[in-house]
This record gives structure tokens, C-alpha cells and sequence, in this order.
């Protein structure tokens, strides 16, 4: 009975561990055999049929070790193709007409692309997207206009008109420094067309046949031009244009309070006295830092009787304020005698006959 249970026992035992073992081997088999689907990702060990197209290398052959390297694999291949499909380039052909046959002219894109040519054409390749693009020549007898274009999945030509243009010099006159050939920074700005700034005597536009504006101006307000505005035409020949600057002066006006009516008073200002007998004395100065004195009769002062003024611009308007001297030196005596001596003097002669007369 012991023996007989004993066997049991070991049966039970031994058909565990089979069923055991089955099921590992079961479990690994389909370990081996599964991948993570939709994702391109496989598990080391597998062995893996994947189509490539037409003209791209196995890129299993251009790895060592290739039971690790799939995934990587995989990935790299697609991001290959993509960055292919992103990049394709359309030709675009820029044409141009109206240049002689020996001018030189430049395209020059907002990607930082430069290209040039002899030839009526240039062409180049670009991929989707908008550009800007600037064009110039070798001659300053021609030019054109620029642009902005899109590439949308297709080769694009672009028309360049190149047109005749002529000289515009317009040259300064009263602004430049003494004894140098530069001045003041001045401007013209031309409507419809450039503007441009120099601290030199001339400035130089290369404008089509036509009618312009201008408007000319300097950055120091000491100085103004003549004619700020004006017209001029281009017609088949170079056009020259003076801009006459002048000197700009301003009102300084000294205004006095507090002396009685035709009180006459003195004003030294900018190396120049002037008796003034009214309230008011003016002056037209241009821009810069003055310094004036004042003086009037001894019985009057003034707290600014000396200072400065400074014309920055606009007219100028100081007020000159005078006051009635308490204490002065030169009327002391006087007061005194006037309205202490004299008076004591009076009172004490009538003291002193009174008193005489008492006695009699």
C-alpha cells in the first residue's frame, strides 16, 4: 500500500513538471514570434522580411550586428524619405529684357542666395515657400524693380523689365563747415521714390523719365532751406539741383517790470548796449547761448540784472523784473537829511524859543 501510494505521489509529480516544461516552451516560442504591430518596432532575435523601393540599398547590409539593430533601422529609412519628400526643389527662371547685351545683372533672394549672369536668364531651384527677391545691375544707367513670388509645387519664370534711368544730383549750398567739404547731415526725400541722408555736399538718385516732388531738410534747425519743397522732371538727360540753406533766426524779446513810465534803462546783449526807454527791447538771433547785463537809475535794481539766455528753436521771451532800492548808498544822506535831521532840527529850535521865551 505504501509503495502503491509512493508511485502515485511521484506520477503526480512527474506529470507537473512535463506540463510545466510544455508550457515554458509554449510560452517562448511565441515570445520569438511577436512583434508590436503598426509601430515598425520588432524584438531582437526576429527575423524580419521588410520590401525596400527601387533604388535605396538594403540598410539591413549597411549595419553590423543586425539582430540589434532594427529598430534603428527602420526609423532611420523613413526618416529618410521623409526628409527627401520635404526638400524637393522647383526651378525657377528669372528672364529679364531691356539690358544691352554686355550689362551684368545680380539677383539677389531673402534666402541669402546671389546669383548673376551675361544672359537674358537665370535659373535656379527652390523649394516651397514665399521669397523676396532684389535686382540690380552693373550699370547705374539701367534698373528694375523687385518683387515677392511663391513656389506652390511647380517651376515658376518670373519677367524682369530692366528701364533706362538718369542721374539726379542734388547739391547743398550754406550748411557745409568752414573750410572742409562736409556739413551738417541734410536729406531730400523724392515722392514715389528714395530718400537719402549725407553729411557731404551732394546727393545722387538714379531715377526713370518722369515728375518728382522732393522735400529737402537739415538736422541742424540752425539752418533751413530756402525752397524745402519743389518739383523737378526727368526727360532722357541728367537733371542738377541746388538746395539753398540759410541761417535760421529767432525773436529774443526783454521785457522790463516795475520802473516808472520812460524810466530809461541799459541792455548789453551779444556785444551790443542799447538804450531802451520803453519796456521793451527785442533782438533776432539764431541758435546758441547769449549772455546780457542790465542797468537802469540808482534807485532801482534788478535780481537778474546779469545771466544768460539760450535760443534753441523757437523764439525767446525774458521778463526783466526791477525793484525800488530801501538802503542804497548814494541816497542815504539825503533820506537822512530829508526826513530825520530836518525834522529833529525843526522841533528843537521850537523847543529851545519856547523855552527862552518862558524865562523872559
Amino acid at each position: 500500500m505504501v509503495n502503491f501510494s509512493y508511485r502515485i505521489v511521484v506520477t503526480i509529480i512527474a506529470l507537473i513538471i512535463s506540463i510545466m516544461v510544455i508550457f515554458s516552451v509554449a510560452s517562448i516560442t511565441v515570445e520569438h514570434s511577436s512583434s508590436i504591430a503598426g509601430e515598425g518596432h520588432y524584438l531582437e532575435g526576429d527575423m524580419v522580411s521588410q520590401t525596400y523601393t527601387s533604388g535605396h540599398a538594403d540598410p539591413v547590409s549597411n549595419y553590423a550586428d543586425n539582430s540589434h539593430n532594427l529598430v534603428g533601422i527602420r526609423s532611420g529609412y523613413y526618416n529618410q524619405n521623409y526628409i527627401q519628400a520635404t526638400s524637393v526643389k522647383y526651378s525657377v527662371n528669372f528672364t529679364e529684357v531691356g539690358l544691352p547685351h554686355s550689362v551684368t545683372w545680380y539677383i539677389n533672394l531673402s534666402n541669402n542666395e546671389k546669383m548673376s549672369s551675361n544672359s537674358t536668364y537665370i535659373e535656379t531651384s527652390l523649394a516651397n515657400g514665399s521669397y523676396s527677391f532684389f535686382v540690380g545691375s552693373s550699370s547705374s544707367n539701367y534698373a528694375a524693380d523687385g518683387g515677392v513670388f511663391s513656389v506652390n509645387g511647380a517651376s515658376k519664370i518670373l519677367n524682369i523689365t530692366f528701364f533706362r534711368v538718369y542721374s539726379v544730383t542734388f547739391t547743398e549750398i550754406g550748411v557745409r563747415l568752414n573750410g572742409t567739404s562736409l556739413g551738417w547731415a541734410w536729406t531730400v526725400n523724392v515722392t514715389g521714390g528714395p530718400q537719402a541722408l549725407t553729411f557731404g555736399l551732394d546727393l545722387q538718385f538714379h531715377l526713370p523719365n518722369g515728375t518728382y516732388r522732393y522735400e529737402a531738410t537739415s538736422t541742424n534747425r540752425s539752418y533751413y532751406p530756402e525752397q524745402p519743397t519743389g518739383t523737378f522732371t526727368v526727360n532722357g538727360t541728367s537733371v542738377f539741383k541746388n538746395i539753398v540753406f540759410n541761417i535760421v533766426a529767432y525773436k529774443v524779446l526783454f521785457t522790463e517790470i516795475g520802473l516808472p513810465a520812460g524810466t530809461p534803462w541799459l541792455l548789453s546783449f551779444n556785444d551790443t548796449t542799447s538804450n531802451v526807454s520803453g519796456n521793451s527791447v527785442s533782438f533776432v538771433m539764431p541758435n546758441g547761448t547769449y549772455h546780457y547785463g542790465i542797468r537802469t537809475s540808482s534807485n532801482y535794481t534788478s535780481a537778474c540784472a546779469t545771466g544768460q539766455v539760450t535760443v534753441n528753436g523757437s523764439n525767446l521771451f525774458k521778463n526783466i523784473t526791477f525793484s525800488r532800492l530801501v538802503l542804497h548808498k548814494g541816497v542815504n544822506i539825503s533820506i537822512i537829511l530829508e526826513e530825520i535831521i530836518l525834522p529833529v532840527a525843526v522841533i528843537g529850535s521850537i523847543i529851545i524859543f519856547l523855552y527862552i521865551w518862558r524865562k523872559k
